[in-house]
């Protein structure tokens, strides 16, 4: 049984019989087979399997269990449709590759719906079994990578600028910049008696945004708004699908103020 924060490194083939129970820490395989063909049981721990492979009994999961799959990791279980992996859930992290990295038994019913439910990864959803036992799952992209795909061709990350105009391809995918609505401007600004209005459009589920001010553009001079809160503007004539014109009221108090908009993709 593995207990407490720290990391047992396996280096070695191992042959005792019983249960392989790792409650705490991190239980580190650091070779191939090096664990016995017994039952594993992880609490709220760790297993790495890192780049290695091995062949075990059944799986439970007690906790918040991590396992973790380093590239070219394969790990084989025995079916464990009868174990009830109450109070657990399995997260999945490192390189895990649908329908190769993990198999459960030899058949799709090697574990339960329920069981299916309780595991995660990132990137993944919708968990199930290969009609020969082998985990697999369905990619999520996020609503950036689709509009990747349509606008960029998928070539370019959220750093990069594909049509050359000055924002990067996140900038343009949360505030509708051109190709989408050709605006060409992050944020418009107009007079309004001695008040500053700032209007932009930002995409409405996918980002978060803060309205922030600055009196000298010096990094880390940057401040967050609290007070006028942005709202959307009652014209919402042209904005694209998915996105909303928004608009705040900045009243002039004889300081000179920068202000910027940001959007963090969600």
């Amino acid at each position: 049984m593995k207990t407490g924060n720290g990391t047992l490194g396996l280096t070695a083939t191992n042959t005792y019989a019983g249960t392989t129970t790792v409650n705490g820490g991190t239980l580190a395989l650091g070779a191939n087979n090096a664990l016995p063909a017994t039952a594993v049981v992880i609490g709220n721990a760790i297993f790495d399997a890192a780049t290695f492979t091995d062949t075990v009994g059944t799986l439970d999961v007690t906790g918040a269990a991590n396992l973790n799959l380093g590239t070219g990791a394969t790990l084989a279980f025995a079916n464990s449709s009868a174990v009830s992996w109450t109070g657990g859930t399995l997260q999945i992290t490192g390189t895990f590759v649908p329908g190769s990295s993990i198999r459960f038994g030899n058949s799709a019913a090697a574990l339960t719906a329920t069981q299916l439910g309780l595991i995660s990864s990132p990137g993944f959803a919708t968990f199930s079994l290969t009609p020969t036992g082998y985990l697999t799952a369905s990619v999520v992209s996020s609503p950036y990578d689709v509009w990747k795909t349509q606008i960029t061709n998928g070539q370019d990350g959220r750093t990069q600028d594909a049509d050359g105009d000055g924002f990067t391809n996140l900038e343009e995918f949360l505030f509708g910049t051109s190709p989408i609505a050709g605006n060409g401007a992050l944020v418009t600004t107009t007079a309004s008696g001695n008040n500053l209005v700032l209007r932009w459009l930002q995409r409405e589920t996918a980002a978060t945004y803060t309205l922030k001010q600055s009196a000298t553009l010096a990094a880390g001079s940057w401040s967050s708004v609290v007070s006028p809160i942005p709202a959307p503007d009652a014209n919402q004539s042209g904005a694209p699908a998915d996105y909303d014109r928004y608009m705040v009221t900045l009243p002039a108090n004889g300081t000179k103020m920068f202000h910027r908009v940001e959007g963090v993709e969600n």
